[in-house]
């Protein structure tokens, strides 16, 4: 990027604005549009070579700045490299949820990745811990207390071992 840069003489220091113009909403027209005096507007082809070439090596550039850091301890577990859609979490008995970027911030787990239905078939438990969670309906309970809970709430709790299953009837 830096020798496209250096062939067209921008300098170093502004190559970030540079950038921010050319992506932000219709700037890029307005460098390459050229506007002659009887309002008509037409594209200096210079500046497009110019313009395109900047493009593309500012693209360049900035995918590899955009990139952001690696998750160390995510890359070098070979168990959190695949999360396959639909299957499940060994920790917590969620399902791993495929999500649109814009669906980020309405997603509970708690709600929305759970392995079956809320309202379905339940389990009984006895709490190890004293426990709190916000599942629809929330989930609290106590060392030593017994409760039928939803399958997928039972679940998620025995994986992460703050609840047992009662001992099997002999």
């Amino acid at each position: 990027m830096r020798a496209e840069l250096r062939r067209y003489g921008i300098p170093r220091r502004d190559v970030a604005a540079l950038a921010r113009r050319f992506l932000s909403d219709g700037e890029a027209q307005k460098i390459l549009l050229s506007r002659a005096d009887d309002g008509t507007y037409s594209i200096d082809v210079r500046l497009f070579d110019v313009a395109r070439d900047l493009l593309e090596a500012i693209a360049q550039g900035a995918a590899v700045q955009l990139q952001g850091e690696t998750d160390a301890p995510v890359t070098t577990d070979i168990h959190r490299l695949i999360r396959l859609p639909g299957s499940l979490h060994g920790g917590t008995g969620f399902r791993v949820v495929p999500l649109a970027r814009e669906a980020v911030d309405a997603f509970d787990p708690f709600r929305d990745a759970l392995l079956g239905p809320i309202d379905g078939p339940t389990q009984r438990v006895t709490f190890t811990e004293t426990v709190e969670y916000p599942f629809p309906g929330g989930v609290r309970g106590s060392p030593g207390q017994t409760d039928e809970l939803a399958t997928p709430v039972a679940l998620f709790l025995l994986l992460r071992r703050e609840a047992e299953l009662p001992p099997s009837p002999a």
